[in-house]
């Protein structure tokens, strides 16, 4: 069926032209509108991915690695460490559902824009056929009267036949031409919107793409990242356990030192006291040889007197070198 706005010409059919030209420049227009909107908005997402991607927001969202030293006792625990891991690896999935949800929105949004043009188009569409049939009528109205008007102008019938013939055939050459343009434009501008379609598919596919190349840069980034702290909280246990082995060596030195002089000390205290032990069994054996002379050489009544005070005497001198040598070192 052939499209109702090149079946008929004349001024109605000018004017159907000029605003079909009209619809079709304003659904150009739309179109543009909307892949404008669309770039910016791709343009804004890109931009705040740059600035979430700066290290002093990535330091701010991963405080464990401020220090180069790792997590500080009061800080962050383990605990902590895999909390604050877990809520920025939930904090990543939730902007990704979110620009997921976004990109849904905007196919939505290209969608009902779709069904707008459609609708545009449905009703220029019936518009023309109603201008159409109205031109029809037009038409059937005029040939009526000049059925009716034909007794009076039975003399000039041929130049008026010749006239309509010529006129038919200059109208349906200019509605093949109409016809003709108007399907070159339709083929264009149905040729444009798939471009431009094709277009906004791309760009969301590479803006996914995107999205996730940024995702797993980001993801790597953050591994290498707790690699680096995990091996400088190795190398503080390691140094921490050096200087725990060093004091200990430092300690048990301190000590063997101390026990030395200890013995050093009771040896010389032992020396001392075995010199003074000797010079007492010296005076002891003096004393006993004097006794001895003095109990032979008293008379015999006394020997009883004597004996009982050497006996005591002697208790005397084995209790000291027992308590004496109980003190004695090893």
């Amino acid at each position: 069926m052939a499209d109702p706005i090149v079946q008929f010409g004349g001024p109605e059919g000018e004017q159907l032209a000029k605003w079909q030209a009209a619809e079709e420049k304003r659904i150009a227009v739309l179109q543009r509108a909307a892949t404008r909107k669309l770039e910016r908005q791709l343009e804004i997402q890109k931009r705040r991915i740059e600035i979430e991607n700066r290290p002093e927001r990535v330091a701010h969202r991963n405080p464990w690695i401020k220090d180069s030293d790792g997590p500080k006792d009061g800080k962050l625990s383990r605990d902590q460490l895999a909390a604050a891991k877990q809520k920025e690896e939930d904090e990543r999935w939730r902007k990704y559902e979110e620009e997921t949800e976004r990109a849904a929105e905007l196919e939505e949004k290209e969608r009902r824009h779709q069904e707008k043009v459609e609708e545009a188009r449905r009703q220029m569409m019936e518009k023309a056929k109603k201008l159409s049939l109205e031109n029809q009528r037009v038409i059937e109205r005029a040939r009526q009267r000049v059925i009716d008007s034909q007794a009076d102008l039975e003399s000039s019938r041929t130049k008026m036949e010749e006239s309509l013939a010529a006129a038919e055939e200059r109208k349906g050459e200019l509605e093949k031409e109409r016809a003709a343009r108007d399907k070159e434009r339709y083929a264009a501008m149905k040729e444009k919107y798939h471009q431009c379609l094709q277009r906004v598919q791309q760009l969301q596919k590479d803006k996914t793409e995107k999205l996730k190349r940024d995702y797993e840069a980001s993801h790597k980034r953050f591994d290498k990242q707790r690699a680096v702290v995990e091996a400088e909280k190795t190398e503080a246990i390691k140094n921490k356990m050096n200087r725990q082995e060093e004091l200990r060596k430092k300690a048990e030195k301190e000590l063997a030192a101390k026990l030395e002089r200890d013995e050093e000390e009771r040896l010389a205290k032992w020396r001392k006291f075995t010199e003074r032990h000797e010079r007492a069994n010296q005076r002891l054996a003096a004393r006993k040889e004097y006794e001895m002379t003095k109990f032979s050489q008293a008379p015999k009544e006394d020997w009883k007197h004597y004996l009982a005070d050497n006996v005591k005497h002697g208790q005397q001198q084995e209790d000291m070198q027992m308590h004496y040598h109980a003190g004695a070192p090893a």
